[in-house]
């Protein structure tokens, strides 16, 4: 299975209970070579010989597996080599499924067809439920179904160990409705990533399954 992740992926690695997040940078035929994020520390368990636990996302599901530290190279960004493994076990199989969620949204229009709009933001959107595919949003902005939005989400304190503290990705306007909540015109918005590539997807991907698990700092 770990054949199977690709260069540019983001994993996790989880070594006794420490978290750190990674991307995949290289597969030489017998390692897998990952690079933790510019500027973090490798946590003092990481180390040649050390076990650690690789989680990483895809449409499949999450996909967790075990390995063995080759060697750990220090630097501006730190180094490491695993070796190949396999016993991959995957939590979910259904594509997309939707995880009840309030997390807070940036929206920015890119491309509408009421050019009032364009570059119109609400940075206080808030989300009603997530997916590795889109999510369900009330805004304050009048959208309209096909408009193309950036969309940006903070993601939880708890689970910036794995993800960065935003994630960001184009979208498209899927559904709109006129809704009213705590005497609060608004309309709730269902909307469809846009990912250029499948980086970015694995990011949305494990974020969903992070929310559903509970995943706790």
């Amino acid at each position: 299975m770990s054949e199977q992740l690709l260069v540019g992926q983001a994993v996790g690695l989880d070594i006794d209970g420490t978290k750190v997040a990674a991307v995949v940078a290289g597969m030489p035929p017998r390692e897998v070579l990952v690079s933790l994020e510019p500027g973090a520390v490798a946590p003092p368990a990481l180390v040649a010989g050390a076990v650690v636990t690789v989680s990483f996302a895809s449409s499949l599901g999450l996909h967790q597996g075990r390995t063995t530290v080759l060697r750990v190279t220090q630097g501006r960004v730190v180094s490491v080599a695993l070796a190949r493994f396999g016993g991959i076990t995957t939590s979910q199989r259904r594509q997309y499924f939707r995880v009840p969620a309030s997390l807070n949204v940036t929206l920015l229009v890119i491309t509408t067809s009421d050019a009032a709009m364009t570059v119109k933001e609400d940075p206080g959107a808030m989300s009603l439920d997530i997916s590795g595919g889109g999510m369900r949003l009330d805004t304050v902005l009048p959208l309209a179904v096909g408009d193309l939005l950036k969309v940006t989400v903070e993601v939880p304190k708890g689970l910036r160990k794995s993800l960065p503290g935003e994630l960001s990705c184009e979208a498209k306007v899927m559904r709109v409705e006129s809704v009213v909540r705590r005497n609060r015109k608004l309309f709730c918005v269902g909307i469809e990533y846009k990912f250029a590539r499948e980086p970015e997807r694995d990011r949305w991907v494990q974020l969903t399954f992070d929310l559903q698990r509970g995943v706790q700092a």
